[in-house]
C-alpha cells in the first residue's frame, strides 16, 4: 500500500535567483537549498498523490528515485506522512523567544465594520498631518520642550508609566490587526512574546503572504508604529500646555516610551515591522532565513543536501547579492550583542 505524504506544518518555501529554491524547516531551525528537479517532487507532495502517481508526472526520476528523495525530505522534516500531518507537531522550543497567544483577531474585528474601516482610514491617511500638526504646536507652544529636565517621580508614578506602557504596546498590536482585517488578511493571533526574557507584545498577520497588494501590505505593518507616532505627538503637544514639572516629566515619559516603540519597530535587523517593511520594499521572502543559509554556508556545505546538476551562475549580480545576504545576517546575528554590551557601558 502507497503511502501519501504531505508538506510539513510551517515550512517555507522560497526561490532564489539561481533557479534554485530555500526550504525552511521551523522544526530544525534550518534552512536547505534544492534545486529544481527536487522541488517538483517535494511540490506534489500534498496528500493526494502517492508514489505511483509522482512517477507518472515526473519524468527526470524512476519510482525507486523519488522514494529515496522523499525518505530523505521525511529525514530533514520537510514532509511527513499524511495520517501523521494533523497530529499535534512539536515545535522545537526556543528560550530565546517564547510566545503566549492572548486571542484571535479573526473572530473578533470583521472586516466589514464601519468602526474597523474608520479606524483603519484614519491610521493610514490621517496619522501623519495630524502628527505634524501637534508637533509644531508643541514647539510654538513651548520651544524648549524637548530640553526639559525630566524630574524623580514618586514611585506610584512608575508603576502608573509601566500600566500606560503595556497599553501602548497593545494600541500598536491591535493597529496592526485593525489595518490588515480592514483588507480582510488573516490575523491568526494577538500575544505576549517573551523575547531573551523581556516581554513584548507581536501580531501575526499569517495572511500577509497571500496578498498581492504591497501597498495594504505596508499599509498593516506601518499600522502599528503610525498609532504611535499620533501618541507621542499629542503627548508632547499636552505636555507643552502644562506647568506643573511632575505632569510634565510624566507627560514626556510616555512621549519617549511611544518614540522608543516606534524606533525598534523600525529597525531591520531584528524581526519586527521594519524586517517585514524592508522585505516587502525588496520583494524578498524569508529574508533571515536567505541570509543566514548563505552566510554559514560558508562554513557547512552539507546544507546543499541535494544536487540537480544545474551549475551555480557565478555571475556579479549574484556574487553581489550573496553578498548583501550575509552581511545582512552578521549584522543581524551582532545586533542584539551589541546593543546589550552598549547598555551595560552606559550603566558603568
Amino acid at each position: 500500500m502507497n503511502k501519501y505524504y504531505i508538506i510539513s506544518s510551517g515550512v517555507q518555501i522560497s526561490k532564489t535567483n539561481e533557479n534554485k529554491f530555500i526550504v525552511y524547516v521551523p522544526q530544525l531551525d534550518e534552512s536547505y537549498e534544492i534545486g529544481y528537479k527536487e522541488y517538483s517532487v517535494l511540490s506534489l507532495l500534498d496528500g493526494k498523490n502517492d508514489i505511483n502517481n509522482i512517477s507518472e508526472k515526473i519524468e527526470h526520476y524512476s519510482e525507486s528515485e523519488i522514494l529515496a528523495l522523499i525518505n530523505e525530505f521525511e529525514k530533514l522534516k520537510m514532509v511527513s506522512p499524511f495520517n501523521q500531518s494533523k497530529k499535534n507537531i512539536k515545535k522545537k522550543f526556543n528560550p530565546i523567544k517564547i510566545k503566549l497567544k492572548l486571542f484571535e483577531p479573526n473572530s473578533i474585528i470583521r472586516s466589514d465594520s464601519k468602526i474597523v474601516r474608520i479606524l483603519s482610514n484614519f491610521l493610514i491617511y490621517f496619522s501623519l498631518p495630524i502628527s505634524l500638526i501637534c508637533f509644531l504646536l508643541s514647539f510654538a507652544f513651548d520651544s524648549q520642550i524637548l530640553s526639559f529636565q525630566i524630574i524623580k517621580l514618586p514611585w506610584y508614578i512608575y508603576i502608573i508609566y509601566a500600566l500606560l506602557s503595556d497599553m501602548f504596546l497593545a494600541i500598536h498590536e491591535i493597529s496592526h490587526a485593525i489595518v490588515a482585517r480592514r483588507y480582510n488578511m488573516s490575523v491568526a493571533e494577538v500575544g505576549l512574546m517573551f523575547y531573551i526574557f523581556i516581554p513584548v507584545a507581536y501580531t501575526n498577520i499569517n495572511g500577509l503572504s497571500n496578498e498581492k497588494s504591497k501597498q495594504k501590505k505596508l499599509y498593516a505593518l506601518l499600522a502599528g508604529s503610525l498609532s504611535n507616532l499620533i501618541l507621542s505627538s499629542m503627548l508632547l503637544l499636552i505636555a507643552s500646555l502644562v506647568n506643573t514639572d511632575v505632569i510634565k516629566s510624566f507627560l514626556l515619559l510616555c512621549f519617549i516610551s511611544n518614540v522608543l516603540i516606534i524606533f525598534v519597530n523600525c529597525l531591520i535587523f531584528i524581526k519586527y515591522d521594519g524586517y517585514y517593511i524592508f522585505q516587502i520594499l525588496l520583494n524578498e521572502t524569508f529574508l533571515r532565513e536567505k541570509s543566514n543559509y548563505y552566510l554559514f554556508g560558508l562554513f557547512n556545505k552539507k546544507k546543499n543536501m541535494f544536487n540537480s546538476g544545474n551549475g551555480i551562475v557565478n555571475s556579479e549580480d549574484v556574487i553581489v547579492q550573496k553578498m548583501f545576504y550575509m552581511v545582512l545576517s552578521v549584522l543581524s546575528l551582532l545586533f542584539i550583542p551589541l546593543f546589550i554590551i552598549c547598555v551595560i557601558a552606559t550603566w558603568i
